[in-house]
């Protein structure tokens, strides 16, 4: 999955943590910006496809392998590895709750690192829905090899579906947290609940297995699904967007 949905999926786990856990608008702000920071976090293991890796990681640490070589293998420190596991979860949330300790002694430094820890793990849901790829998953109970999802349900880019679903989601969880503060608590968590219920329809009822085929045809079959799916504006709208970011989206 992008990593832009990745991080907005954080940020709407982390509104609903802010909406309920937060007193006032810096604790928000810092539960918000942990849950996205935790989103992101697990695609640092992609540093490997660096075009500068092998002269540098690389050659500090005298691997016999290229960038490219690790990304698609399973070695520990490949892609959907170690950093898709829920021991990455807990040490990186342990390293995170620290820091936070020193910077901000009080209770909200708790749900701090709590957010930060929901954001990681919906990457890991989200990444398990995509191709199994050269890994067959993610390597979610890690130092076992054993990979799980890998379902194929989504492909790796063009769901524009999910992703107006939680940049909808996280835009009203950040309007709740800091305009409508009242109505927030009485709304949002029912809003997650149908929001999330909303995804995981639309990821069920696909019945494409973005497992089989080649790249290039699962990569025009998924966009072909989301033309159908979306009204023509808004998929011409983020298509748009989608040729204009330099990210893979």
């Amino acid at each position: 999955m992008d990593i832009i949905t990745h991080t907005l999926s954080a940020v709407s786990v982390g509104t609903l943590l802010a909406t309920y856990k937060c007193c006032n608008w810096k604790q928000k702000v810092s539960v918000i910006f942990a849950s996205a920071i935790g989103g992101i976090v697990p695609d640092g293991d992609v540093v490997s496809l660096w075009s500068g890796f092998d002269s540098t990681l690389g050659e500090f640490f005298s691997l016999s392998s290229t960038g490219k070589e690790i990304y698609s293998d399973t070695l520990w420190y490949s892609h959907h590895g170690f950093m898709h596991s829920l021991c990455a979860i807990a040490i990186f949330t342990g390293i995170f709750a620290l820091v936070i300790k020193c910077l901000w002694n009080d209770k909200t430094s708790l749900w701090i690192a709590w957010a930060f820890a929901a954001g990681y793990f919906t990457h890991l849901l989200g990444d398990m829905i995509t191709p199994g790829g050269p890994w067959g998953g993610i390597r979610l109970f890690f130092p076992f090899s054993v990979y799980v999802g890998g379902t194929g349900s989504i492909w790796w880019w063009n769901n524009y579906d999910i992703f107006l679903c939680t940049l909808f989601m996280a835009t009203l969880g950040v309007c709740f947290n800091f305009i409508g503060k009242n109505m927030g608590k009485k709304i949002m968590l029912p809003l997650f609940i149908i929001m999330t219920i909303a995804i995981v329809g639309l990821v069920s009822t696909k019945t494409s297995n973005f497992n089989r085929g080649n790249y290039a045809d699962n990569e025009k079959k998924s966009n072909e699904i989301q033309k159908e799916l979306l009204p023509s504006p808004i998929y011409n709208a983020v298509k748009t967007f989608d040729n204009h970011i330099p990210v893979l989206f």
